[in-house]
């Protein structure tokens, strides 16, 4: 395993509350392709089922700052410095251990309540820290007054910020100069994510998502039942706490021999859905507690792999699909005009291929990992002292 001692490049520190979870596969495939910068990650879990040689530390859970009993001693307790997410404790002292064992030259924290909690040793070290916003953090967050207060008193020290989408970087505004923002989206390594088989006898759909209300797969199961019992058939990939009310619409619905629930899948089963789809289903929704959709991961991938989507006007999808090119967006809980364009493409076969090329060509263009990893490290090798 490198480090300074053998590694010439500038160290970057990865700041992460997880690491190698199916829902931010993302964040794996940015530091494996990280090239001029020599990544460490600081994380409280690692759920990584295949290890590789760059160095990771799992810190001690520090007391959860949001919730719990002893939420009032510790907000009292950063109130003077008014960064109410700041490090403590056995987790402060575990960080100060390895910066003096592994000296960051710059800190990339990813989410505005990480960012937050490492800030403070960045800024004792004297080392660029820069927040990588991606979804919550700039959405149904902003009503905790706490995380709220804290972003306003302190992302003015941020060395840089990052969001993957044009909404949060207007969410963003009000407490971090938008010259000083940057807009660099998650990205999937396009050359990957070829189609590799055939499409599959008849017509599929596939939604790929965690099962929970914002994610809107509701209403792609009665965009389905809109269409002829047999046209199609949709494969959920994807589990969480909305699966048995989903379950049970399907049945409701009469759609049992038209659904497949998948469950959770690895990047290479999510692949192979996608490979014989007709159409990628995305229908994310606002909600009254503000949350929107980031960017959406499986779209660009999707899109690589020359699959048309079906989106909900929401957040970040907006950034990604182009109405009647790379695909169609509808109206967000509008069940009857995801089927409309269901059955558009379900009716003509040669316009599904050709959006799919079309939107191939516009992941090549604007969502290739490696070009956004790139943009990555131009940004922190910029704010990298000499």
């Amino acid at each position: 395993m490198a480090d300074k001692r053998t590694d010439p490049r500038p160290t970057v520190w990865i700041v992460t509350r997880d690491l190698g979870k199916f829902s931010e596969v993302w964040l794996l495939r940015q530091i494996l392709n990280l090239r001029r910068l020599r990544p460490v990650v600081i994380t409280w879990a690692d759920h990584r089922k295949e290890k590789d040689d760059t160095p990771v530390h799992v810190l001690p859970f520090g007391p959860d700052l949001g919730v719990g009993p002893a939420r009032w001693t510790n907000r009292l307790a950063r109130m003077a410095a008014g960064n109410y997410f700041a490090s403590g404790g056995a987790e402060l002292r575990a960080l100060k251990d390895l910066a003096r064992r592994d000296p960051p030259d710059v800190i990339l924290g990813h989410f505005g309540h990480t960012a937050l909690r490492v800030l403070p040793l960045a800024r004792a070290l004297d080392v660029p820290m820069v927040c990588h916003f991606h979804g919550l953090d700039l959405s149904s967050s902003l009503n905790n007054k706490w995380y709220r207060w804290s972003l306003a008193r302190h992302a003015p020290h941020f060395a840089a910020a990052i969001t993957v989408g044009t909404r949060q970087r207007e969410m963003l505004a009000p407490f971090y100069p938008p010259e000083r923002t940057a807009l660099i989206p998650c990205g999937v390594p396009v050359a990957e994510f070829t189609r590799d088989t055939a499409k599959g006898e008849g017509v599929r759909f596939v939604t790929v998502s965690r099962l929970v209300p914002q994610k809107g797969v509701d209403h792609c199961l009665r965009a389905l039942a809109e269409l002829p019992r047999g046209m199609a058939h949709l494969d959920v990939i994807g589990d969480g706490p909305e699966r048995p009310g989903l379950e049970g619409l399907v049945s409701s619905l009469g759609l049992s021999d038209d659904v497949t629930f998948h469950g959770a899948q690895p990047p290479s089963g999510v692949r192979a859905a996608l490979s014989g789809a007709t159409a990628l289903l995305q229908h994310s929704l606002d909600t009254p507690d503000g949350w929107f959709e980031g960017f959406g991961v499986t779209v660009a991938e999707a899109s690589a792999m020359e699959v048309p989507t079906i989106a909900s006007r929401c957040g970040g999808l907006l950034d990604q699909v182009l109405d009647g090119e790379t695909g169609f967006l509808v109206p967000q809980r509008d069940h009857r005009a995801m089927a409309d364009a269901m059955r558009k493409l379900a009716g003509e076969p040669g316009l599904a291929d050709r959006m799919g090329r079309a939107a191939r060509q516009r992941a090549e263009a604007m969502f290739d990992m490696k070009d956004q990893v790139a943009k990555l490290e131009d940004l922190l090798l910029a704010q990298v002292r000499g």
